[in-house]
């Protein structure tokens, strides 16, 4: 049995599908996902690559692009 090696950045990963699935899906760009948040445009980018959002970051997106509840959870499992 071959050996699989554990990707400890799944859940930003995970979290960074999910923004750019809803970026493309509503036609926006980063620079306004970023106003929405309340972050520039690179403090955006750089936070996505790293998933070290905070709470009121994270919940701002999620209204902004329209997350259901199933896909906040799925989005955020694994932060604390």
């Amino acid at each position: 049995m071959p050996l699989i090696k554990l990707d400890r950045n799944y859940k930003n990963k995970r979290l960074d599908k999910a923004i750019r699935r809803h970026q493309v899906e509503k036609d926006l760009t980063l620079k306004e996902i970023a106003e929405a948040a309340g972050l520039t445009e690179r403090g955006l980018y750089n936070k996505r690559m790293k998933g070290n959002f905070t709470w009121e970051e994270l919940i701002k997106i999620f209204c902004f692009l329209g997350f259901t509840d199933e896909e906040r959870l799925e989005a955020s499992r694994g932060y604390k």
